[in-house]
């Protein structure tokens, strides 16, 4: 993340993002999008709310669009000019150029206090609805254009890609990045050898992952969206624990469907005693994957995996935590011993 930032880049950042390294405008990001990259959530949180002054003054004075590119940008930073200088007096000729730092102008104006108690006493611009549904509809808008125009190559592309290189088209709907598409519904009817692929293969030919990396706010724009994946992965769990049991789930290998279909019986077998399945459904795998959620629920099939791998992961604590404390006491004999030789 780069820290760095002048106010015009932070803009462009923010407004355009960074087409030449695929990166989205910064308003659809967050933080949680940047847990991997060690200090961008300060700041990136600095943006954020430096943006929202902007965005609060570029209303106040009458200019805000949808579609931005750099001169629209260049023009609203000579609009809020003026309504930043109420607040920090006379700027210089460089600043007002827009190469005063990022994290110095949002420091800045809020030590000073002007511009937030201003916006505190009218909070209606910011909410203003139109300007709202205007803004996010027309970027969609944008972002739906540019994918269109190369949907058939794309499709083309993850066609012939393995599942092993599964590439991933993230876009913005509902306000937010999201890898799957506005339309994508959740696999509610699925069978349960089905949406196994979908958790461990994903869908290549719609460039969607698997379903084991999504995290619950990317399906809060579908209808009960995470209370399924919350189910589905109960599943997902059982099944991983006891094909890891079974010998038949590695977490490095590439998933076939001759693999996936093999996982199931093996599971499926494992379980049969308890939960009744046909012999059909072992086989094929038919059965839809909520009604092996209801049969493992009601059998407490879920709550004996959750037991069981929180008992494990007691124990490994209590081995680690055994082998650090050997650790420090061989460390202090060693001390010890090295002291009395010297004396």
């Amino acid at each position: 993340f780069p820290n760095r930032l002048t106010v015009l880049e932070a803009m462009k950042m923010w407004l355009l993002g960074e087409p030449g390294t695929n990166t989205p405008p910064l308003q659809y990001v967050t933080v949680g999008h940047m847990k991997h990259i060690k200090g961008a959530a300060e700041i990136f949180n600095k943006v954020r709310r430096l943006l929202k002054i902007f965005k609060f003054l570029g209303l106040k004075f009458g200019y805000w669009c949808g579609n931005w590119d750099n001169a629209k940008i260049a023009t609203l930073w000579e609009k809020i000019i003026p309504g930043i200088e109420i607040h920090l007096g006379q700027m210089s000729v460089e600043d007002r150029s827009g190469n005063v730092s990022c994290r110095t102008m949002i420091n800045t104006l809020t030590k000073q206090g002007g511009i937030i108690r201003e916006m505190a006493a009218n909070p209606h611009i910011l909410t203003h609805e139109h300007v709202e549904s205007y803004t996010v509809r027309s970027t969609e808008e944008v972002h739906r254009g540019a994918s269109s125009s190369n949907e058939e190559r794309e499709t083309e592309e993850a066609a012939s890609t393995p599942p092993c290189e599964l590439e991933v088209l993230w876009g913005i709907h509902h306000g937010k990045l999201n890898p799957l598409p506005a339309g994508w519904c959740f696999p509610v009817h699925h069978s349960i050898v089905d949406v196994l692929k979908l958790w461990l293969v994903g869908d290549p030919e719609m460039k969607i992952p698997p379903m084991q990396y999504l995290h619950s706010s990317y399906v809060t724009f579908l209808k009960s969206g995470t209370g399924y994946l919350s189910k589905l992965r109960c599943v997902m769990k059982v099944v991983k624990h006891i094909g890891t049991k079974l010998d038949c789930w590695h977490e490095d290998q590439v998933w076939s469907m001759e693999k996936i279909s093999n996982l199931w019986r093996a599971v499926s077998d494992d379980i049969e005693d308890r939960v009744k399945f046909t012999h059909a459904t072992r086989m094929s795998g038919c059965i839809s994957w909520q009604s092996v959620y209801n049969r493992m629920h009601e059998k407490g099939i879920i709550k004996e995996v959750n037991d069981e791998e929180k008992a494990d992961q007691d124990l490994s604590e209590e081995v680690n935590a055994d082998q650090e404390k050997g650790a420090d006491q061989g460390v202090n004999a060693r001390s010890g011993a090295d002291a009395s030789t010297w004396v």
